[in-house]
């Protein structure tokens, strides 16, 4: 999955044909992702290189937030 939203909530016709803030809205309950992540990495299922991909993508998520012209429009 491509670290950004910028297709989440699309409707046609509009913007475009990209997506709308709402999907970023609905992202709100990633954090109990997170929480199983930290209980896998804990068990000791995930190597690093899987690790460091997770860390990458949440790192590039965040960039594309801090940069997305979805999240503009909200503004």
């Amino acid at each position: 999955m491509n670290p950004s939203l910028s297709f989440a909530q699309v409707r046609r016709n509009h913007h475009n044909n990209t997506g709308f803030s709402y999907g970023v809205i609905e992202m709100k309950d990633l954090y109990f992702m997170l929480d199983a992540v930290r209980i896998v990495e804990k068990g000791g299922f995930l190597n690093e290189k899987e690790q460091a991909g997770l860390r990458k993508w949440f790192s590039d998520y965040m960039d594309w937030l801090e940069m997305s012209a979805i999240i503009l429009r909200l503004y």
